[in-house]
Protein backbone atom coordinates (compact mmCIF):
# COMPACT_ATOMS: atom_id res chain seq x y z
CA UNK A 1 0.00 0.00 0.00
CA UNK A 2 1.53 3.33 -0.63
CA UNK A 3 1.47 5.90 1.97
CA UNK A 4 2.01 9.69 2.56
CA UNK A 5 3.46 11.26 5.45
CA UNK A 6 2.62 14.64 6.31
CA UNK A 7 4.22 16.06 9.65
CA UNK A 8 4.03 19.09 11.48
CA UNK A 9 6.87 20.32 14.30
CA UNK A 10 5.66 22.84 16.37
CA UNK A 11 8.32 24.34 18.64
CA UNK A 12 6.92 24.12 22.46
CA UNK A 13 8.37 25.85 24.94
CA UNK A 14 12.17 25.22 22.97
CA UNK A 15 11.21 21.67 22.44
CA UNK A 16 10.20 20.30 19.24
CA UNK A 17 7.02 18.81 18.88
CA UNK A 18 6.49 16.30 16.15
CA UNK A 19 2.36 15.52 15.13
CA UNK A 20 1.88 12.86 12.21
CA UNK A 21 -0.91 11.47 10.01
CA UNK A 22 -0.31 8.48 7.59
CA UNK A 23 -2.54 9.00 4.73
CA UNK A 24 -3.44 6.01 2.66
CA UNK A 25 -3.34 6.63 -1.47
CA UNK A 26 -6.41 4.98 -1.43
CA UNK A 27 -8.16 8.16 1.06
CA UNK A 28 -6.86 10.53 -1.27
CA UNK A 29 -8.99 11.54 -4.55
CA UNK A 30 -7.38 9.98 -6.97
CA UNK A 31 -8.36 8.48 -10.11
CA UNK A 32 -5.84 5.94 -11.81
CA UNK A 33 -5.55 5.57 -15.71
CA UNK A 34 -2.88 3.50 -17.79
CA UNK A 35 -1.90 4.92 -20.72
CA UNK A 36 -2.33 2.44 -23.35
CA UNK A 37 0.71 2.04 -25.61
CA UNK A 38 3.54 2.76 -23.19
CA UNK A 39 2.97 1.24 -19.45
CA UNK A 40 2.47 4.73 -17.89
CA UNK A 41 0.57 5.12 -15.25
CA UNK A 42 -1.72 8.59 -14.59
CA UNK A 43 -2.61 9.62 -11.41
CA UNK A 44 -5.14 12.32 -11.64
CA UNK A 45 -5.42 13.86 -7.88
CA UNK A 46 -8.13 16.47 -7.54
CA UNK A 47 -8.81 16.72 -3.94
CA UNK A 48 -6.75 18.24 -2.29
CA UNK A 49 -5.69 21.10 -4.92
CA UNK A 50 -2.26 22.26 -4.87
CA UNK A 51 -0.26 25.22 -5.77
CA UNK A 52 2.33 23.81 -8.84
CA UNK A 53 5.84 23.22 -7.08
CA UNK A 54 3.62 21.32 -3.99
CA UNK A 55 1.90 19.07 -7.00
CA UNK A 56 5.45 17.80 -8.08
CA UNK A 57 6.86 17.32 -4.90
CA UNK A 58 3.38 14.98 -3.83
CA UNK A 59 4.36 13.20 -7.36
CA UNK A 60 8.19 13.14 -6.66
CA UNK A 61 7.52 11.99 -3.08
CA UNK A 62 4.89 9.04 -4.36
CA UNK A 63 8.20 7.75 -6.86
CA UNK A 64 6.68 9.35 -9.90
CA UNK A 65 6.79 12.63 -11.51
CA UNK A 66 4.10 15.24 -12.62
CA UNK A 67 2.95 14.61 -16.22
CA UNK A 68 4.69 14.76 -19.36
CA UNK A 69 2.47 14.98 -22.27
CA UNK A 70 4.90 15.16 -25.16
CA UNK A 71 2.75 13.76 -28.01
CA UNK A 72 -0.50 13.86 -29.34
CA UNK A 73 -1.30 9.83 -28.34
CA UNK A 74 -0.83 10.65 -24.79
CA UNK A 75 -2.31 14.29 -25.26
CA UNK A 76 -5.45 12.97 -26.90
CA UNK A 77 -5.40 9.48 -24.54
CA UNK A 78 -5.86 11.85 -21.76
CA UNK A 79 -8.42 14.48 -23.15
CA UNK A 80 -10.69 11.32 -23.84
CA UNK A 81 -10.14 10.12 -20.75
CA UNK A 82 -11.69 13.39 -19.28
CA UNK A 83 -14.41 13.62 -21.37
CA UNK A 84 -15.98 10.08 -20.48
CA UNK A 85 -15.29 10.50 -16.59
CA UNK A 86 -17.50 13.75 -15.99
CA UNK A 87 -17.03 12.67 -12.77
CA UNK A 88 -13.48 13.10 -12.41
CA UNK A 89 -13.42 17.08 -14.41
CA UNK A 90 -16.27 17.83 -12.17
CA UNK A 91 -13.74 18.00 -9.30
CA UNK A 92 -11.68 19.93 -11.70
CA UNK A 93 -12.78 23.93 -11.28
CA UNK A 94 -10.17 24.98 -14.49
CA UNK A 95 -7.82 22.81 -15.23
CA UNK A 96 -5.00 20.26 -13.75
CA UNK A 97 -0.93 20.79 -13.70
CA UNK A 98 1.36 19.17 -15.60
CA UNK A 99 5.10 18.73 -15.77
CA UNK A 100 5.79 21.47 -17.75
CA UNK A 101 7.62 24.73 -17.09
CA UNK A 102 9.62 27.81 -18.12
CA UNK A 103 10.82 29.05 -14.78
CA UNK A 104 14.40 28.59 -15.33
CA UNK A 105 14.13 31.23 -18.02
CA UNK A 106 10.67 33.17 -19.55
CA UNK A 107 9.77 31.37 -22.93
CA UNK A 108 12.09 28.32 -22.44
CA UNK A 109 9.39 25.80 -21.37
CA UNK A 110 11.21 22.44 -20.60
CA UNK A 111 9.22 18.86 -18.99
CA UNK A 112 10.61 18.29 -15.69
CA UNK A 113 13.20 15.72 -16.83
CA UNK A 114 15.14 18.03 -18.68
CA UNK A 115 13.69 17.47 -21.85
CA UNK A 116 12.90 20.81 -24.45
CA UNK A 117 9.07 21.33 -25.25
CA UNK A 118 9.77 19.79 -28.81
CA UNK A 119 7.77 20.43 -31.61
CA UNK A 120 4.16 19.48 -30.03
CA UNK A 121 2.91 22.04 -27.92
CA UNK A 122 -0.89 22.11 -27.93
CA UNK A 123 -1.34 25.77 -26.81
CA UNK A 124 -4.63 27.35 -26.02
CA UNK A 125 -5.22 30.52 -28.43
CA UNK A 126 -2.71 33.54 -26.86
CA UNK A 127 -0.88 31.09 -24.98
CA UNK A 128 1.90 30.90 -23.46
CA UNK A 129 1.73 35.02 -22.22
CA UNK A 130 3.40 34.90 -19.34
CA UNK A 131 0.29 37.46 -18.12
CA UNK A 132 1.62 39.66 -15.36
CA UNK A 133 -1.91 41.10 -14.05
CA UNK A 134 -1.73 39.03 -10.94
CA UNK A 135 2.23 38.07 -10.03
CA UNK A 136 4.60 41.09 -11.50
CA UNK A 137 7.38 39.37 -10.18
CA UNK A 138 7.10 36.14 -11.75
CA UNK A 139 4.22 36.04 -14.25
CA UNK A 140 2.73 32.94 -15.52
CA UNK A 141 5.04 30.08 -15.70
CA UNK A 142 3.58 26.84 -14.73
CA UNK A 143 1.76 24.50 -17.65
CA UNK A 144 -1.89 23.20 -16.68
CA UNK A 145 -4.34 21.07 -18.55
CA UNK A 146 -6.95 23.90 -19.21
CA UNK A 147 -10.49 22.89 -18.86
CA UNK A 148 -12.09 25.34 -19.95
CA UNK A 149 -9.91 25.42 -23.13
CA UNK A 150 -10.60 21.82 -23.75
CA UNK A 151 -7.16 20.94 -22.02
CA UNK A 152 -5.01 22.91 -24.62
CA UNK A 153 -1.53 23.82 -22.45
CA UNK A 154 -2.00 27.10 -20.56
CA UNK A 155 0.48 28.70 -18.47
CA UNK A 156 -0.40 30.05 -15.08
CA UNK A 157 0.77 30.95 -11.88
CA UNK A 158 2.51 28.30 -10.27
CA UNK A 159 2.51 29.92 -6.85
CA UNK A 160 -0.90 30.78 -5.71
CA UNK A 161 -3.09 28.93 -8.31
CA UNK A 162 -4.07 25.67 -6.58
CA UNK A 163 -5.24 22.78 -9.29
CA UNK A 164 -5.80 19.60 -9.62
CA UNK A 165 -2.88 18.08 -10.74
CA UNK A 166 -1.74 14.80 -13.10
CA UNK A 167 1.17 12.50 -11.64
CA UNK A 168 2.49 9.93 -13.65
CA UNK A 169 4.98 6.35 -12.88
CA UNK A 170 6.93 4.09 -15.20
CA UNK A 171 5.57 1.04 -16.10
CA UNK A 172 3.32 0.70 -13.66
CA UNK A 173 1.09 -0.70 -16.12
Amino acid sequence: MDVYRCSLVLLLMGTPVVFSNVVSRQERTINEVCHPSDGRLFSIHTNPAEIWTSARDDCVADGGQLASVKDSETFQFLRDFFANNPDVTADISRGVWIGLNDLSQEGDFYWLDGEALGDFHPWSGNNPNNDLKKDSCHGQDCVQLWKVRNWEFDDDYCHFKKKAYICEYADEC
